[in-house]
């Protein structure tokens, strides 16, 4: 009888070990796994995810901008400002090319006298299509020709001022934009610029001028077509908003 006692006792004393030992542990990683969660929590809550609408949202944009080449066909040598119009509205379904929006820009000339020449803020200073004498057009010639292109069907937001931030937004928003900038994206020195004196004042402008068509970014480069015959070329977003900002930040989207 005694030895029946002493075992009774004994798997008493076993099976407590067993349960104490099971529910210890398992309580132990409930509190180590309710810690780490704790823990994943407040990490996570310390920064929470960039959204889209903040400047600091970056994704990788590319869109298929048709690249039309101002040197093939009729040549207009100096038309890179319409070429990259012609750009743009081909995006959006636009039947047209650089030569049929050439006819619809205004132009004004190279040199008035001695002293005075045209203004590109009114139209396309000089010869389009060949030579040295031109200088080029500003962003409201070119609005002026998509808005006739667009009629209502869209709205073309173009001008003077926009900044760099508010360009790449739109790129961010999936919108192709034109902007005025620099042959191989030279960065302009002060020295690159000079007096043009025109009937309406003195401006400064540079033989460096160029356009082209924003079609995509992504973290570190700003991606466009060049109306010289490069499709999605690269540049860094930091020497860009160098440029777009000495070339008087003159930029034109359709919404």
């Amino acid at each position: 009888m005694k030895k029946i006692l002493i075992n009774l006792s004994l798997l008493s004393i076993i099976g407590i070990t067993v349960y104490l030992a099971y529910f210890y542990d398992n309580d132990q990683t409930k509190a180590t796994e309710n810690v780490q969660s704790l823990e994943e929590e407040a990490w996570f809550g310390e920064e929470e995810p960039v959204k889209t609408g903040d400047p600091n949202f970056i994704r990788t944009i590319s869109l298929d901008v048709p690249l039309e080449n101002q040197f093939e066909g009729i040549v207009l040598e100096n038309g890179c400002e319409i070429t990259s119009l012609s750009m743009l509205l081909q995006y959006y379904g636009f039947e047209v090319n650089k030569n049929q929006l050439a006819k619809l820009l205004d132009y004004v000339p190279y040199a008035l006298n001695k002293t005075t020449h045209g203004n590109p803020d009114l139209g396309f200073v000089g010869d389009i299509k060949k030579g040295n004498e031109a200088m080029g057009v500003h962003v409201d010639p070119i609005a002026k020709v998509a808005k006739q292109i667009v009629n209502e069907e869209l709205e073309v937001v173009a001008g003077k001022g926009r900044s760099f931030q508010d360009v790449l937004q739109q790129l961010q928003a999936d919108t192709p934009v034109w902007i005025l900038a620099t042959l191989e994206m030279t960065i302009p020195s002060d020295a690159d610029f000079i007096s043009w004196q025109t009937k309406e004042g003195e401006m400064q402008v540079t033989s460096l001028i160029h356009s082209v068509v924003l079609t995509g970014m992504d973290a570190e480069n700003v991606y466009y077509n060049d109306p010289s015959g490069i499709k999605d070329a690269r540049v860094s977003i930091a020497d860009l908003e160098e440029i777009y900002n000495k070339m008087g930040k003159q930029s034109l989207f359709l919404k």
